[in-house]
């Protein structure tokens, strides 16, 4: 399909990014179209508003800043109100193992959750218990890394199906969102590890 043929809907069938692996095909494009809609809005200075008035807590690690910073300015940009605390090692596990104190989050206001941590499976534990939508912004096997690269692709591209697109490098630190996002969009993957890229 290509971009200038999808008819935005305006709704997903997901309420949480977690990972590609079970996001349709169908949401991939609605969320990628209405990125690259936003970022043309944002582009001619448009007011975005879709996070107005809304409180989106950012649970990072203290050594991931970029993440943190990129999230903050995106959550700002689109009107919203970051809301950041760092949280790392005996910290982490220990809010991570409090179920009560996750569940209580809901009660202070917080819209969404993005949860930037070393682990997807920490995202998993904020889905199980909150009731606000929850994205995984992990350091690795990240969904939102993985869409940012598919969105470049069709913007230079404008489709992925029947596009050639060869991922090089350490097969050990290849993003199986990226690569899950490829194949749901009928790109043609061909995979050249590196010599210490072997399994």
């Amino acid at each position: 399909m290509n971009i200038n043929q999808y008819i935005k809907k305006g709704t997903l069938s997901i309420s949480n990014l977690i990972s590609l692996e079970k996001v349709s095909e169908d949401d991939i494009w609605e969320i990628i179209s209405t990125a690259i809609e936003l970022k043309n809005k944002r582009i001619v200075h448009e007011t975005l508003s879709v996070l107005k008035n809304k409180y989106v807590l950012l649970i990072t690690k203290p050594s991931l800043p970029r993440l943190d910073i990129t999230f903050q300015i995106a959550i700002k940009e689109l009107s919203g109100v970051p809301v950041k605390t760092l949280m790392d090692g005996e910290h982490l596990e220990n809010t991570l193992s409090d179920r009560q104190y996750i569940k209580a989050l809901s009660a202070c206001g917080v819209s969404a959750v993005a949860v930037c941590t070393s682990k997807c499976s920490d995202s998993e534990i904020f889905k199980n218990n909150l009731s606000v939508p929850i994205i995984n912004s992990s350091e690795i096997h990240s969904p939102c890394e993985a869409l940012s690269t598919l969105m470049t692709i069709i913007e230079l591209c404008h489709k992925l199906s029947g596009v050639n697109v060869t991922l090089v490098g350490n097969l050990n630190n290849l993003d199986n969102s990226l690569l899950i996002g490829l194949v749901k969009l009928g790109a043609n993957v061909t995979i050249l590890p590196s010599e210490n890229g072997l399994p």
